[in-house]
């Protein structure tokens, strides 16, 4: 079941991610300043749009559960807060080896894929813990 879980949780990170790259490096470039605090800050905001669709999403096909809105948004709390701070860390890393042009395209990827395992964890164990959605 773990497994199952984690693989539809995946995929649906995967899809929200490739648009949650997209909103972020449209935030991050309409900021116009090129700095580890714009770049955090962009991937905060980026979280906003999508903490609606992906508490429908995981509570209607992944956990099938009804879930705490309450604890989903600080589970989402706690999560963006980390990428937020591993981003900048990791673009950092990245532009070191592949220069500054690609960290500023993988960083916010590399937290968010490396985040997604506790991720999964929180919202399994305390967010979707109630009866049965379907």
């Amino acid at each position: 079941m773990i497994t199952r879980q984690y693989f539809w949780f995946c995929i649906n990170g995967g899809i929200l991610g490739i648009v949650s790259l997209v909103i972020q490096a449209v935030i991050y470039r309409s900021i116009g300043l090129n700095t580890s605090l714009a770049y955090g800050l962009a991937t905060a905001l980026t979280y906003v749009p999508l903490v609606f669709v992906n508490f429908w999403i995981q509570r209607r096909w992944i956990f099938k559960k009804n879930g705490f809105f309450w604890r989903f948004l600080l589970t989402n709390l706690l999560v963006m807060v980390l990428v937020s701070l591993f981003a900048p860390i990791c673009r950092f890393m990245i532009a070191g080896l592949a220069g500054a042009e690609w960290g500023d395209r993988g960083g916010f990827a590399l937290a968010a894929l490396v985040m997604s395992i506790p991720s999964y964890f929180a919202k399994r164990l305390l967010v979707f813990t109630n009866e049965s959605y379907v």
